[in-house]
């Protein structure tokens, strides 16, 4: 047993619930949640460019989930992004299926004719970003009631130059889309509608675009930018506002919310293309048409990713905190530790040491070991069960396997 080259990129350590990971998924055992947010994982152009990483999940006892490779400092820090995106979204997150948007929607169409009265309303056109706006604003049209001629394409022009345009879109997270939109725009007067916003998105709007009388959105979205860097959020805001240059109207970090539809894009930036690239998509694929979509075209390959489903039938176990993966001419292991800041390392087992891993795993016992690897190899069977005992002192010792006291 040696230690190998390959590190582990821990993205879940045990400390999120099982719960958490099936609310999200919306599965209802944690077994079958991990490996649809393994699915989840693997759908992103990110993980094809990382040819040579394992993703690894367990279930039980607890939720673990890593990335076995050898990785570039770039590989590292995307795949530590995804950890922080992970922690995050599993914490706290929104997923807005078709009965959800259309009480939200409900609420919109409820606050613009507060806001605007019925009468305006009967007189504005109303016009959707591509492509999650149309969604909303189909759903919109039919709880204002809304005549045909008044839905209008975003690039249509006004027939009088008082005419107002009401555009609608699923949300505005920077309001970067809103502000490439607004200036293609012939219209002089603009009400912007996002259904779901930061409170302060839609403030600032209001403050910085003239044409712009007013930006209502349906839900707020929260501000976690705080809780994830603490008081490092205001230097990390001055940091990204020197990189947006003008694009955009709040800059922050946003809980997280996804549709039904589509999953919003989130955004790295890229040191050797100084320009920001599309980050990690962690909606599983069944729970949105884009996600199925992105997934069917990226194809997903099963050997690099690995589910271990059980634990074994004892008394030789696997430590509740190991990760292993067997891609069949060698096994590599990971112990997590319970520090988040200490290294991992990972152990490499090939040939003979290979097959008495696999072997002691799936009898459970030395002597059923034994007799598993004697059908293997023509050896002498007194020798073999010294040096299998010799290996399985060495697994325990690094603490990889347990000994469970059988009643």
């Amino acid at each position: 047993m040696t230690r190998t080259g390959h590190g582990l990129v821990v993205l879940l350590s045990g400390t999120i619930p099982a719960e958490r990971v099936m609310s999200f998924t919306r599965q209802d055992s944690p077994q079958a949640a991990l490996s649809s947010l393994m699915a989840a994982v693997c759908a992103n152009p990110l993980w094809a460019d990382m040819p040579d990483a394992r993703l690894v999940g367990r279930a039980d006892p607890n939720v673990l989930l890593g990335v076995l490779g050898r990785f570039t400092d770039v590989q590292l820090d995307r795949l530590q992004e995804l950890a922080i995106h992970l922690q995050e979204v599993l914490s706290r997150h929104r997923y807005v299926d078709y009965a959800t948007a259309e009480r939200v929607t409900e609420r919109l169409a409820s606050k613009l004719c507060h806001a605007l009265g019925p009468e305006r309303i009967a007189r504005a056109r109303f016009a959707a970003i591509p492509r999650g706006g149309y969604i909303v604003l189909g759903m919109l049209a039919y709880y204002l009631d809304l005549r045909p001629e008044q839905l209008a394409s975003i690039d249509s022009t006004p027939s009088a130059e008082d005419d107002l345009l009401i555009v609608v879109d699923d949300c505005a997270l920077s309001g970067v889309r809103f502000q490439q939109t607004l200036h293609t725009l012939a219209y002089r007067r603009v009400v912007f509608c996002p259904l779901y916003a930061v409170p302060a998105l839609c403030r600032n709007i209001e403050l910085q675009e003239p044409r712009v009388t007013l930006c209502l959105n349906a839900e707020d979205l929260l501000d976690i930018g705080f809780e994830r860097y603490a008081e490092g959020y205001t230097a990390w805001r001055e940091r990204r506002k020197k990189l947006l240059a003008g694009h955009g109207y709040w800059v922050g970090i946003t809980e997280y919310v996804a549709f039904a539809w589509c999953e919003p894009q989130t955004r790295y930036w890229d040191e050797q293309r100084q320009g920001f690239a599309a980050g990690w998509n962690i909606l599983p694929p069944e729970l949105s048409i884009k996600r199925r979509v992105a997934a069917r075209e990226l194809g997903h390959s099963d050997a690099r990713s690995t589910l271990l489903e059980h634990s074994g039938p004892g008394p030789l176990l696997p430590s509740g905190r190991l990760l292993w993966f067997d891609n069949g001419d060698e096994v590599l292991l990971a112990r997590l530790t319970l520090d988040q800041g200490s290294a991992v390392p990972v152990f490499n087992l090939e040939g003979v040491a290979a097959d008495m891993w696999r072997c002691l795993l799936g009898s459970g016992t030395l002597e059923a070991a034994q007799a598993a690897l004697l059908e293997l190899y023509q050896v002498d069977a007194d020798r073999l069960f010294n040096d299998l005992q010799a290996f399985l002192a060495q697994l325990v010792d690094n603490k990889l396997l347990i000994v469970v006291d059988t009643p």
